[in-house]
């Protein structure tokens, strides 16, 4: 019969300890993830952080738990804290849709509307790839209610399609005076989500080209 030497049950004992340990840190920080989207969605925001922060800190490449965390602080007003979370789950996973979208609306509440056109793109051309994948439960979204473009309520981004990263294309379009790219975005976000098409109508973010025909043909089209 052939022996087993005490170094290969050295080394068999080694491998099931960090099998062991591997499954306990990966309980350990869904623990700690799931406790943070508690504590968020209780309005107890700094409970939250220290959670999502114990999650990254046990795995660093927990890219929801970054953008969750950039969402918190996205919801105290932190918004350059939010935007370092945001591009950190960005760079773990390039097609992260969700956390381009929310990166994009930080950039866009502060003026920056180049690198916000930029995200909305991303966050649209990603989102095919990561609908495929299946959603991310817990994964939370930057709060509209936050947003001073004329709109209110409802989850940005209930629709699967990001109808409001359409949208908000649309609107960066307006104010740089691009009708034809902002008209183009603006059909795209109402055959999407419906509903955009009142909120448009009163969104002052289209004043450049409200009295445009072609403006007025969309939003009078039903």
């Amino acid at each position: 019969m052939k022996r087993v030497t005490t170094n290969h049950l050295l080394v068999i004992t080694i491998i099931v300890n960090m099998s062991c340990f591997i499954s306990a840190c990966g309980s350990r920080q869904k623990a700690h993830f799931n406790r943070g989207l508690t504590y968020y969605n209780r309005g107890q925001l700094e409970q939250s952080i220290a959670e999502y922060q114990k999650a990254i800190q046990i795995k660093p490449d927990f890219a929801q738990a970054h953008n969750n965390l950039g969402n918190v602080y996205y919801n105290q007003g932190k918004l350059e804290e939010a935007v370092v979370e945001y591009q950190g789950a960005i760079a773990i996973n390039p097609n992260y849709a969700k956390a381009h979208y929310n990166l994009g609306v930080v950039y866009h509440q502060q003026g920056k509307l180049e690198q916000a056109a930029v995200q909305y793109q991303q966050a649209i051309a990603s989102n095919s790839k990561e609908g495929k994948r299946g959603n991310n439960s817990g994964v939370t979204y930057s709060d509209p209610d936050r947003l001073v473009f004329g709109m209110a309520g409802g989850n940005p981004t209930t629709n699967p399609n990001y109808g409001r990263a359409h949208y908000y294309l649309a609107q960066i379009y307006s104010v740089k005076n691009e009708k034809e790219q902002a008209i183009e975005w603006l059909e795209k976000a109402i055959v999407l989500e419906a509903g955009l098409m009142e909120y448009s109508k009163v969104d002052r973010g289209f004043d450049n080209i409200r009295q445009s025909p072609e403006f007025q043909r969309l939003i009078n089209s039903q």
